[in-house]
């Protein structure tokens, strides 16, 4: 299964779009699900970039997960190191995340420092 974070942002809501479109279920998740378009091939959920239960809940059943990056602020880094935390309990196996592009020069990306590197894929 699908999970896209950031519905209600602009990119959440492009690919939450186009997934929607080629008719492939996923779950949507926001901080307000109150505002996130109601898709009938997704289900919505509601979530912070935290680690706690009810995240590690809303995670659950996402195979492949869309993280857009949160917002810019100075606890963005913390909140996404636990939300990737709450990910990896609820068995979330791969993560496409999204962040700024100039951030790199100033601060690694936590996804970097919490999961393991993958051997890249042998197209042979």
């Amino acid at each position: 299964m699908i999970g896209i974070t950031g519905v209600t942002g602009k990119l959440g809501s492009y690919v939450a779009d186009l997934v929607d479109k080629k008719g492939i279920a996923s779950i949507h998740l926001a901080r307000s699900p109150e505002r996130a378009t109601v898709y009938a091939s997704a289900e919505i959920r509601k979530m912070v970039y935290a680690n706690t239960p009810e995240v590690v809940e809303a995670l659950k059943g996402i195979d492949v997960l869309l993280m857009v990056s949160a917002r810019e602020n100075p606890e963005r880094v913390e909140e996404h190191k636990s939300f990737l935390d709450a990910a990896k309990l609820a068995g979330v196996q791969h993560i496409v995340y999204t962040s700024f592009t100039e951030q790199m020069k100033k601060q690694p990306l936590p996804c970097l420092e919490i999961m393991p590197r993958r051997k890249p894929i042998s197209r042979s």
